[in-house]
């Protein structure tokens, strides 16, 4: 029995969690060696296991590749999408969990992953009546989230979407406004209604998803909502913000913050393309990428026409017989106007294509295993299992191209001056040579009272230097430099040498969060240290 509100609960729910920072120590192992799952902004991924709950923050930029692991606070992720430093990620309860004035009620909502290490939670209760039919009930539910610039656009099954203004990236709120307006779609009309209007932390009925409508032998029977699959946000032009809504009944296009969202009827074989899983688009909406159970299609003028992509002489790719029948929706990432496809067939590997055209080195037997990528500077996984996600990520001029598997941890390739490097490996836990066992730091909560002190021992003879750095791996001061320590003796806390009194290069004192702390030896020593900053500078 819930002896308080489920609004009270809601509120006080993401008051804690929001407030609190994820913990986690450095160059950890995956979580996982089954990855089915990638949250990314520009900059960063975190990986997920298969509970979707535990994740590795992963940077691959650095060698060996940074990982940190770390848990959300509560519900699994069930998709998420980045900006520059931020990402977004949709979470919700994995059953009905309560009861509100005889109503199923279920927690869903947003995380935002900040790069200070902070996961900040806006969470609501989707309230449903109880004589609502479990199908179309279970059925308004967050499934994913797309952003371009400042707009996002919250996808919610069968209680349509809803648009989101984003505030500034690094801020206390992601949202520039805590309330969801959302425009649910009916199955054959055009006109999307919007008088649900939902409070985050709070309960947000839903009891307008099913309305009647009357035939023409004067019966009265149900019009139920068109559940959405997928967005993709077009705001090229400076006067107006076009959404094309994939949903299980056809592809709609409308104008963002308008009601009319008329079904494309722009496919080859057919005025509508009922049943769509998966809508994609690269960020200059170059190429558009629509996939149904069996098949797909791709526009070039931004969705007002879709074909399927031409076939490459010399090679079998009609997609009607060869890159058909996927079992799962594929995956997609692009760089650029280039699109590299995951459509999770045998064997398993990616299929690149420059807009809609195959990218293939053509052989002599011009067959679909030559467009794969399987040549020497590629990939192919030949062993038991598949692929799962695919992701870009850049840092500065490099980019990064990642790929999650289904039990052999992550394959990665990092291309520097528009050239791929080999690609690498990583399922297991590292042995770093020369690494120090233990690095300590005492107190690890700085409050501003006491300065940290560190304790590691040395194997060897060595220059030391110390290094501070915060959670973006940012340099926030060198408190030792290079200074003579002998090997073999364990230098404790209450060395009056090494410690941080917790300000930066400028002597201002840092602000809250976590940080690490970097010994190295002259000898090839190294360890990690963390400290996390509970009162700081404003």
């Amino acid at each position: 029995m819930i002896k308080i509100s489920l609004t009270q609960l809601l509120i006080g729910l993401s008051l804690f969690l929001s407030s609190s920072n994820f913990l986690f120590a450095q160059n950890n192992p995956l979580v996982s060696k089954t990855i089915p799952l990638f949250v990314s902004s520009d900059e960063r991924l975190w990986i997920f296991g298969p509970d979707s709950t535990r994740f590795s923050l992963f940077d691959p930029f650095q060698d060996p590749p940074d990982i940190r692991d770390g848990k959300v606070p509560s519900y699994p992720v069930q998709a998420g999408m980045g900006r520059r430093i931020q990402a977004l990620a949709v979470f919700r309860s994995p059953y009905f969990e309560g009861k509100e004035g005889g109503r199923d009620s279920s927690i869903q909502g947003l995380y935002t992953f900040q790069a200070s290490g902070a996961i900040l939670v806006d969470s609501l209760f989707f309230a449903l009546k109880k004589d609502q039919s479990n199908s179309l009930s279970r059925g308004a539910k967050f499934g994913g989230i797309q952003v371009r610039d400042s707009l996002a656009i919250l996808e919610a099954g069968r209680a349509g979407f809803a648009l989101l203004s984003l505030g500034v990236e690094g801020t206390a709120s992601p949202l520039a406004n805590k309330t969801l307006q959302f425009y649910t779609l009916r199955q054959g009309s055009d006109t999307a209604e919007t008088d649900i209007v939902c409070q985050l932390a709070s309960s947000c009925a839903m009891d307008t998803l099913v309305s009647a409508r009357s035939e023409s032998n004067g019966k009265v029977s149900p019009l139920e909502a068109d559940s959405v699959s997928g967005t993709v946000i077009d705001n090229r032009q400076a006067d107006s913000t076009f959404l094309l809504i994939a949903t299980q009944a056809g592809l709609r296009r409308g104008l963002a913050g308008g009601r009319y969202f008329p079904y494309v009827k722009a496919f080859p074989d057919g005025d509508s393309l009922p049943r769509i899983t998966r809508i994609k688009a690269d960020s200059a909406l170059s190429a558009i990428w629509v996939f149904t159970p069996t098949r797909f299609y791709v526009s070039t003028d931004a969705g007002l026409s879709f074909h399927y992509p031409p076939k490459v002489p010399s090679v079998t790719l009609d997609p009607k017989e060869v890159l058909s029948g996927f079992t799962s929706a594929p995956e997609l990432a692009f760089l650029g106007d280039t699109a590299f496809i995951n459509f999770k067939l045998s064997p398993p590997g990616l299929v690149q294509f420059h807009l809609d055209t195959v990218l293939a080195t053509v052989g002599e037997k011009g067959s679909l295993s030559e467009v794969i990528l399987d040549r020497p500077d590629s990939l192919t996984k030949h062993s038991a299992g598949q692929f799962t996600q695919v992701t870009v990520i850049k840092k500065a001029e490099a980019r990064a191209m990642v790929l999650g598997t289904d039990g052999e941890g992550l394959f990665y390739r990092i291309q520097q001056n528009g050239k791929w490097g080999p690609w690498k490996q990583e399922n297991k836990l590292r042995v770093v040579e020369g690494s120090l066992k233990e690095i300590i730091t005492f107190p690890t909560l700085f409050d501003g009272s006491k300065d940290v002190r560190l304790g590691y021992k040395l194997s060897k003879n060595g220059k030391v230097t110390i290094t501070v750095f915060n959670y973006a791996m940012e340099k926030v001061r060198v408190i030792v430099n290079g200074q003579n320590r002998q090997g073999g003796k364990s230098r404790s806390e209450e060395s009056d040498i090494d410690k941080w009194d917790g300000k930066d290069d400028s002597g201002r004192y840092v602000s809250v969060g976590t940080y690490y702390v970097l010994v190295e030896s002259s000898a090839g020593e190294k360890g990690w240290g963390k400290v996390l900053v509970i009162r700081g500078r404003d």
